[in-house]
């Protein structure tokens, strides 16, 4: 666990199979003082005198965001491969929500890269929120006034947060709770580990939908790209209906690998036969 005063990692449970062993990062319950501990213990080890007025080449605003953002990220779950053959090969598996396959040699891949990147600066952005008075009085950094009015402090992964947001008011919006309520479940599982609470998703959106979001990268887009992520905004929009969904997902499934692909269409075989077990 993460040690809240005396900022420690410790390596928790592990679990193993006959070809690895998968090493977990036990994080304290009170994980939401975590980014914040990380940003202003670096922000004080590297103030100077008049640091940033100093620095001229320093966008102290885009400093602080990417600080805050990549501590959320350090303070995530996170758990390790290590294969049990001599060579001790190793990989990350989980940081957050994002899933790594990368000792597959066959197929490499990573699931939930571009939700986790959206939930880490969804976070990061609220961190900088609420402590916007503390900022502006010790660092002279005002975020409430640049974050409304600069570019650069709207935050990254726009597109991925677009989803990000249509899932939390479209869950929300089914389940007739509050969103808030639906971004703490997210939030919380980001430092704890805990992904069952996704299962809310397939739920609301359909079959397959867990298949979609995961297969969703963090990259930004480009003029040629464009139309792929607003067809994941577009299949997380509640206002569609299943049918309107499943015509989404078929030009989302077009752009995968194959093996993503006979993944879903696996999923959908399998949920399609619990269905009809349950009929009889």
């Amino acid at each position: 666990m993460i040690d809240a005063k005396k900022n420690k990692v410790v390596l928790g449970d592990y679990e193993q199979n006959s070809k690895k062993i998968r090493i977990n990062v036990k994080r304290d319950k009170d994980f939401s003082v975590m980014g914040e501990q990380f940003i202003f213990k670096i922000l004080n080890e590297y103030q100077k005198p008049n640091f940033f007025e100093q620095a001229h080449f320093f966008d102290k605003h885009l400093f602080l965001r990417t600080l805050t953002h990549e501590a959320t990220h350090l303070a995530s779950h996170q758990s390790f491969h290590i294969t049990k053959e001599e060579s001790k090969k190793h990989s990350a598996y989980r940081g957050g929500y994002e899933n790594n396959n990368n000792l597959n040699e066959d197929y490499p891949h990573t699931h939930f890269w571009g939700f986790n990147e959206a939930v880490v600066e969804h976070t990061a952005q609220n961190i900088l929120h609420e402590n916007s008075l503390l900022l502006n009085a010790k660092f002279n950094i005002n975020v409430a006034i640049n974050i409304g009015n600069s570019k650069k402090l709207q935050g990254s992964y726009k597109a991925q947060r677009k989803v990000l947001q249509n899932i939390i008011y479209g869950v929300a919006e089914a389940q007739k709770i509050s969103p808030t309520k639906v971004w703490e479940k997210i939030e919380k599982g980001q430092f704890t580990g805990e992904m069952m609470h996704l299962r809310e998703i397939e739920k609301v959106y359909g079959s397959g939908s867990l298949r979609i979001l995961a297969s969703m990268d963090a990259s930004a887009p480009t003029e040629e790209t464009k139309e792929k992520y607003q067809n994941y905004v577009d299949y997380f929009d509640i206002s569609n209906n299943l049918e309107e969904r499943k015509v989404i997902a078929d030009k989302i499934l077009k752009g995968l690998h194959e093996e993503e692909q006979k993944a879903y269409k696996n999923h959908l075989e399998k949920m399609e036969d619990k269905t009809l077990k349950k009929q009889d």
